[in-house]
């Protein structure tokens, strides 16, 4: 393969974010085609239930990271339709579009005894089963803490 030339076409969502920021850069470093899922700030509808936002998108792509979510304070019904629906119609357009891998960030969270009060990760958690059952190779990552510079964890920490 000559210099310059993608490796591999993919598609990120929460390209924006501590994580994903840092996920773009180094695909873009390893030659690869990144297309980005990105917030709209001037909407109030959930982007990943849009799926003309990113269906397009996908065809061509051999892997998806999922890295958006909701998280934070929310009520129940946020992270559900964020996390699970959300992540239930990417997985069904990536799986119409052909793509072959599905990279699903979760959270540690979701093995912790005593999930009843804890929204975000019953949330996380329905959203692995819809991985899981996929049709495409898939890997969940669940991060216990995610730290750097520019990280929510640390920037309270130096507060």
């Amino acid at each position: 393969m000559s210099a310059g030339t993608p490796t591999q076409r993919v598609f990120v969502t929460g390209g924006s974010g501590f994580i994903g920021k840092h996920l773009v850069r180094a695909l873009i470093a390893r030659q690869h085609h990144v297309t980005e899922l990105t917030r709209s700030p001037s909407r109030a509808a959930n982007d990943l239930l849009d799926t003309a936002a990113y269906e397009g998108a996908l065809k061509g792509c051999d892997t998806v990271f999922h890295h958006a979510g909701k998280t934070g304070r929310a009520p129940r019904e946020q992270y559900f339709d964020t996390n699970v629906d959300g992540t239930a119609v990417l997985l069904q357009a990536a799986e119409r579009a052909g793509v072959r891998r599905f990279v699903f960030i979760s959270t540690i969270a979701v093995k912790f005894p005593d999930l009843r009060l804890y929204h975000y990760a019953q949330s996380k958690a329905a959203a692995e089963r819809l991985v899981l059952g996929s049709k495409m190779d898939s890997v969940i990552v669940r991060p216990t803490l995610v730290v750097g510079r520019e990280s929510g964890p640390t920037q309270l920490l130096m507060r």
